[in-house]
């Protein structure tokens, strides 16, 4: 095996670059650290994961699996003040789950004390996880140093010191959840993006690559060629070539330091010749055989970023990735959300499919559905990024001043019927009375 490492010397990194003949195999937890690495360090893949996470968490809502026998502002209530925390774990798992395919949630229950954040993402790549006939065991490796565990609570100290390693356990007041694609008994899966691993190592070579010869531009000399060689008559092939030292010191030293525009003269046997790199070492064609595998992998959102902009054949395919994905997710983090956060009655997530959907396609199926009944105005509120209890609220209390909003006169049906018109009577009366003046105030 042939190995590859960064800008000269030995690669001592086990999860740098490795080339070889066939397929490196790596350990599940070597996989999840090389997944992590080129999540950050690849434009590609940091763009692609961005952006599914974008159309797979868009028009995310935390709502009562049954309104029906619920206060509704006693839920918003507990809503608004869980929402930001909610909201950052969704974020998270999400991310985990697109980068690692795995996601482990640990979290605390009954008196035990409780950290900041209610519930943690343990790295999957220092957990053991198995689960052989559905019965789950997960053993975590903490890590912490004697200074971390002395700022611990008490009942956790003695939980970490002596030991690096502890099994998960509602004996401590301990409870996980484990999301994963992989099928039961067969505990973790890799990461997705294994089936991608070669082709990130050669776009990882091409830059390296390409970063030396950058480095090699920096260094530009300047070959100044005096005299000639003599190549026929009795002289040929002897070392007098009409060069002399001090004339090549001369020009050294009237060039050496100059920039901008140098008037001077020579004959025929002085030249300039500048050492520049060959611009086709730095075709962009040289990108195509990795970014169309990358293409594929990242499936229609890495097709749409690669054509700049939305495609309305490719958006069906991929609304169909989101709702699988967010079908699996919504199982996962209700579970959670209702075990931690307490809502006062089951809570559920719900996610939006107006992001597929072309703008002006979606606004119009909005207004045709209010127009006929078939969409409530809640609906048309969510849409329109509105909150439909203030809303409707507002829409109340214009209700109850629609007198105050009123003109004084109707002037789009004619004369009134009295000169002048009482408050009492302004909706009986239609435009302004014969003779009336304008009014002054």
């Amino acid at each position: 095996m042939v190995q590859f490492a960064g800008v000269g010397g030995k690669n001592d990194d086990p999860y740098q670059l490795k080339q070889s003949v066939g397929p490196c195999e790596l350990s599940l937890a070597d996989e999840i650290k090389k997944a992590r690495r080129y999540a950050t360090s690849s434009i590609d893949v940091t763009q692609i994961i961005a952006k599914k996470r974008g159309f797979y968490n868009f028009g995310l809502r935390l709502l009562p699996a049954q309104k029906s026998a619920l206060d509704p502002q006693e839920f918003d209530q507990w809503r608004r003040e869980n929402w930001s925390e909610i909201y950052s774990l969704v974020c998270q798992v999400w991310n985990e789950f697109l980068v690692v395919g795995s996601v482990i949630a640990f979290w605390r229950t009954g008196a035990a004390p409780r950290t900041p954040m209610r519930v943690i993402l343990l790295p999957p790549e220092r957990c053991d996880y198995q689960d052989p006939m559905g019965i789950e065991t997960l053993k975590f490796r903490h890590e912490l140093t004697e200074s971390q565990i002395r700022t611990l609570p008490e009942e956790w100290q003695q939980r970490y010191r002596g030991t690096t390693e502890v099994t998960i356990s509602d004996q401590f007041g301990e409870a996980f959840r484990v999301l994963k694609t992989e099928r039961v008994g067969n505990g973790l899966g890799r990461p997705p993006m294994r089936a991608l691993f070669t082709t990130l190592d050669e776009h990882e070579s091409l830059e390296v690559g390409e970063n030396l010869l950058g480095l090699a531009s920096r260094l530009v000399f300047r070959q100044h060629k005096l005299g000639h060689a003599i190549t026929t008559g009795p002289r040929a092939g002897l070392p007098t070539h009409f060069y002399k030292k001090a004339t090549g010191e001369a020009v050294k030293k009237f060039f050496e330091g100059r920039t901008g525009l140098v008037e001077t003269v020579t004959n025929f046997d002085q030249s300039a010749l500048v050492n520049w790199i060959d611009p086709k070492l730095l075709d962009a064609k040289k990108w195509d055989s990795t970014l169309v595998r990358m293409l594929r992998w990242g499936g229609p959102v890495a097709l749409m970023l690669h054509a700049r902009g939305p495609n309305p054949f490719l958006m069906p395919a991929l609304q169909v990735e989101a709702n699988d994905e967010r079908a699996r997710m919504e199982l996962f983090l209700s579970y959670i959300i209702n075990e931690v956060f307490s809502p006062p009655t089951r809570a559920t997530l719900r996610w939006s499919d107006r992001c597929f959907k072309d703008v002006r396609t979606a606004a119009e199926l909005i207004r045709f559905g209010v127009q006929q009944g078939a969409t409530s105005y809640e609906r048309l509120n969510e849409e329109a990024g509105n909150d439909h209890t203030e809303e409707h609220a507002r829409k109340i209390a214009e209700l109850k001043q629609k007198q105050d909003w009123l003109p004084l006169y109707d002037a789009a049906h004619g004369p009134g019927d009295e000169s002048p018109p009482s408050p009492k009577s302004r909706k009986k009366a239609n435009g302004r009375p014969p003779g009336t003046p304008d009014p002054t105030e």
